[in-house]
């Protein structure tokens, strides 16, 4: 089994989430769309609660934007 670096898995679903909604013509309430963005909220918890990273760090901060930037489009 092929164990991928928490960062690039959630990168990868990230990437898979922005073409996701590319391919769902931008409809943040596809079906597709909920399932792709809930994975990637699930890879963020999992690296975060791995990581050794305090909540307030940069770090955090710059993943809790990502998939918020992701959301608004």
């Amino acid at each position: 089994m092929n164990v991928q670096h928490p960062s690039l898995r959630v990168e990868k679903l990230r990437q898979h989430l922005y073409q996701t909604v590319s391919e769902c013509a931008g409809n943040l309430a596809h079906p597709q769309v909920i399932a792709a963005s809930e994975a990637l909220d699930e890879a963020i918890l999992q690296d975060m609660r791995q990581s050794t990273v305090r909540p307030h760090s940069p770090t955090h901060l710059t993943e809790i934007g990502v998939s918020a930037a992701i959301a608004v489009g």
